[in-house]
């Protein structure tokens, strides 16, 4: 049980982590409304692709330090 609280913790510390959940979130809604996703142009995929690589990149620009030296349970 300890591991488990430690794992989660670490997961919402991190702001990479939370960034996947909301990318992994709108995907998940990409499936749900195919209407919506039939309205976007290629050029915003491509744009949404940017966003979302420049996103991450700054992200593990500012990691400092490890999840687990974060964490201390």
């Amino acid at each position: 049980m300890k591991k488990l609280k430690r794992y989660s913790k670490m997961l919402v510390r991190s702001k990479t982590n939370l960034f996947a959940a909301a990318l992994a979130g709108l995907s998940s809604l990409q499936l749900a409304f195919p209407s919506f996703v039939g309205k976007l142009t290629p050029e915003m995929y491509a744009g949404g692709g940017v966003v979302i690589a420049m996103a991450i990149a700054y992200l593990r620009s500012v990691t400092t330090a490890p999840l687990k030296d974060k964490v201390d349970v």
